[in-house]
């Protein structure tokens, strides 16, 4: 089983299998459409897609 890396040094690679094995988990649950894959271009840009979902869960959480 490989065990994903939760840090910045995680390669693409390893985060990939570490989403396709949560989805199997989700899927048990009937959830596998809820888990999403949002990559970013590089380290400090994200894509517009992605910074409008970070906006839409700060203002849903952080009020």
């Amino acid at each position: 089983m490989v065990q994903p890396q939760l840090d910045r040094d995680a390669t693409p690679a390893d985060v990939k299998t570490a989403i396709e094995q949560a989805k199997r988990v989700y899927a048990l649950c009937g959830s596998a459409n809820k888990m999403e894959l949002q990559e970013p271009w590089d380290y400090n840009r994200l894509p517009t897609k992605t910074q409008d979902e970070i906006v839409k869960w700060m203002n849903a959480n952080l009020r």
